[in-house]
Formats: C-alpha cells, structure tokens, sequence
C-alpha cells in the first residue's frame, strides 16, 4: 500500500477534512508500526539456524 496512504493524506489536505485527515494519520502510524515490527523480526535471527535458499 505504499504511495496509496501518503496519496490519500495529501487528498484529505487539500480538501481540507480534518476528521478523513485524523483517520489517515492514525492508519499511517498503525503502518509505520507494522513495518517496524517486521524489520524487528527479519533482523532477529531465526531459533533454527540461518535460511538458505
């Protein structure tokens, strides 16, 4: 969903809505989250031992 949130945000700025406005911001921390528990988890090493491919 990259550029979609950031592309709506700008939207609800433009238009001037601050309770759609309000909203994105709230979706865009919930995504800045998420992403920062993935990298936490890539970046742990796996209990079984390197992946290979």
């Amino acid at each position: 969903m990259d550029g979609v949130l950031d592309a709506a945000i700008a939207a609800a700025e433009h238009i001037g809505d601050p309770q759609v406005l309000h909203r994105y911001g709230e979706l865009q921390q919930v995504a800045a989250r998420e992403r920062a528990q993935e990298v936490g988890r890539a970046a742990r090493p796996s209990p079984s031992g390197p992946a290979t491919s």
